[in-house]
């Protein structure tokens, strides 16, 4: 079959109408869960099966429905996980206030054994190219709203967390586009949490076994 050149171009056009379609209407509010089992090196065999939700880039604002976000968080708490984490973009571009709200209450509702902890994304801090200015006044909104419901924030800091009487211990780095992500900041972690994976290459050279990352919706 020969195809024209106005063919073509209306080919492309309709395929990138569809793109445009699945970004928007369909990509921020389907709901699914994928389940992954790592080999950690070096793991303390007492902590064989533990149990990690990740949920990430949630982007509250206008586009996403509250009701489909505190539905994520009922699916994450039905996992039965030891842990939650959270990777970043918590709110969206320009709906940093309306989302801080939605997002303070759903974490309200969340728990875990072991603890709920959360490390920002460049959208947290209004940054939305490489090296972009980041607003310390939004992501510390944020971060009020998370530790007010529980969650521990972790901006180039760990936790250590115990399980039958073995220590993992859960590393939070800051965002890489907002200037602050210090991989050298704290001694390497059983895992890390870090929104962007571009900071993967930095995080394996300090010997980090696991990472856990968003940013880019699935494809990292």
């Amino acid at each position: 079959m020969k195809l024209t050149r106005r063919r073509l171009l209306g080919m492309a056009a309709g395929s990138g109408a569809l793109a445009l379609g699945y970004a928007v209407g369909i990509e921020p509010v389907w709901l699914r869960t994928v389940e992954h089992v790592v080999p950690v090196r070096g793991l303390d065999p007492r902590l064989a099966g533990f149990r990690i939700a990740q949920l990430s880039d949630l982007h509250a604002g206008s586009r996403v429905p509250e009701e489909y976000l505190l539905r994520a968080g009922q699916r994450a708490m039905e996992l039965g996980a030891d842990a939650i984490v959270f990777t970043g973009d918590f709110v969206h571009r320009g709906h940093a206030k309306d989302g801080v709200r939605t997002i303070a209450k759903l974490v309200q509702a969340l728990e875990a054994p072991q603890g709920v902890y959360a490390v920002l994304g460049n959208h947290d801090y209004g940054v939305y190219r490489p090296r972009g200015g980041a607003s310390s006044l939004q992501a510390d909104a944020l971060g009020e709203a998370l530790e007010s419901g529980g969650v521990r924030l972790l901006r180039n800091e760990s936790v250590r967390v115990e399980r039958a009487g073995a220590e993992l211990t859960i590393g939070g780095y800051d965002d890489l586009w907002s200037g602050r992500f210090d991989p050298e900041a704290i001694a390497p972690p059983t895992v890390a949490l870090s929104h962007n994976p571009d900071t993967a290459p930095d995080l394996a050279a300090n010997g980090i076994p696991l990472i856990l990352s968003g940013h880019t919706h699935g494809g990292q």
